[in-house]
C-alpha cells in the first residue's frame, strides 16, 4: 500500500510538472507565430516600396524623392504618431485604401501603415462591427529612409536610399509596451542618369 501511494505521488508530481509546461509552450508558439507575421509584414512592405519606386524616374521621385521632400521622409515618425486607440485601428477614415492584402496606409501620414491578419470574409470591410472579432494579428508599420554612403561619401537620394520599416505589435497596446522589429533594405534607382 505504501509503495502504491509513493508511486501515485511520483506520477502526480510528473503530471503536474508537464501540465506547468503547457502554457509556456503555448506562449512560445504564439510569440513565434507573431514574429513570423511581423517579419512577413516588414518584408512585404519593403519590397512593395522597392517595386513602386523603381518602375520609372517619376515613381522614384514620388516615393523616395531626390531630397527630403517625398512621402517617405528622412526620419522615423514620432512616437505619438504611432499610438492608436482600438477605435482608431478599426476606423476606415484614418486608414486609406489597401496597398496589398490587409495593408492599409495612413491617410494623414504616409509613413505609417496598418497590417492586419484576420479570418473575416472579404465582403466584411474594416470598420464593420464584426470585423475585430476575427483578427489574429494587427501591427503598426513605420517607414523612413536614410542616406547611404560609400567610403564615407554620402550618396544622394536620387541615386539610392536605405528604406527602414519598424513593425510594432500588438497595435492595441501603447507603443512602449509593444514588441518591435526593424527591417532594412538598400534600394538603388535604376533610372538614375548622372549629369554629364
Amino acid at each position: 500500500m505504501v509503495e502504491l501511494i509513493l508511486a501515485l505521488g511520483v506520477c502526480a508530481i510528473g503530471i503536474c510538472s508537464i501540465m506547468a509546461l503547457i502554457p509556456v509552450g503555448a506562449n512560445a508558439t504564439r510569440d513565434a507565430a507573431l514574429e513570423t507575421y511581423a517579419a512577413s509584414a516588414g518584408e512585404q512592405l519593403l519590397h512593395f516600396l522597392e517595386y513602386s519606386a523603381t518602375l520609372s524616374a517619376q515613381d522614384w521621385n514620388d516615393t523616395i524623392g531626390e531630397s527630403g521632400d517625398a512621402p517617405i521622409t528622412g526620419g522615423k515618425p514620432e512616437e505619438q504618431d504611432l499610438e492608436f486607440t482600438i477605435a482608431d485601428l478599426n476606423n476606415p477614415d484614418i486608414w486609406g485604401g489597401t496597398i496589398a492584402d490587409n495593408v492599409y496606409q495612413g491617410k494623414e501620414n504616409q509613413q505609417i501603415y496598418l497590417i492586419i491578419s484576420h479570418r473575416n470574409d472579404e465582403s466584411i470591410p474594416l470598420g464593420d462591427e464584426s470585423f475585430p472579432e476575427k483578427i489574429d494579428f494587427r501591427a503598426i508599420l513605420a517607414v523612413w529612409k536614410e542616406q547611404i554612403s560609400v567610403n564615407s561619401n554620402p550618396i544622394p537620394y536620387g541615386t539610392g536610399a536605405r528604406l527602414n520599416v519598424e513593425v510594432s505589435w500588438p497595435a492595441e497596446l501603447p507603443y512602449d509596451a509593444r514588441q518591435k522589429s526593424l527591417y532594412c533594405l538598400t534600394v538603388f534607382n535604376p533610372n538614375y542618369k548622372a549629369s554629364e
